[in-house]
């Protein structure tokens, strides 16, 4: 995160080793792939910023005394605008319990099942079945 963070925030046109990349480019990893997306999709938000214009904040301050900030989370304009927020895709937020409980709350193997979806939607394979069986005998073989 602090990497793709740095590189992001100092505007720089590319990121290294980055997206799935393990042991400096020796080996990669579809899972990891898919937790590098989180981490850079939350750095992109970190570097939009929150909005905190006087007009904004005055407008929240004011419902907050007009309501109560216990009222002011289920107040209607809260729940509109909370899901403009980032969430992530594979990460887990739940309180430690619910996380606890989750038979599934492995971050890998959440990252591992989005992995294969992705793969069984693909529609246009870059290499065909045939060359897929030669290569996956190929890595059985000799690896």
């Amino acid at each position: 995160m602090c990497g793709a963070l740095v590189s992001i925030l100092s505007e720089t046109d590319m990121m290294v080793e980055s997206l799935g990349c393990l042991e400096s480019f020796m080996a990669t990893s579809y899972e990891k792939f898919i937790l590098d997306e989180e981490i850079i999709s939350r750095a992109l938000v970190l570097k939009k910023g929150i909005n905190a214009s006087d007009t904004d904040i005055d407008t929240s301050l004011n419902l907050i005394m007009d309501v109560g900030h216990g009222e002011y989370l289920t107040h209607p304009s809260t729940l509109k605008n909370f899901r403009d927020r980032w969430t992530p895709s594979v990460s887990n937020w739940d309180i430690h319990d619910t996380w606890e409980s989750d038979m599934n709350r492995d971050i890998i193997v959440k990252a591992n099942k989005k992995v294969k979806e992705r793969l069984s939607s693909l529609k246009n394979p870059l290499i065909s079945g045939e060359e897929d069986a030669i290569l996956k005998n190929f890595m059985e073989n000799n690896i």
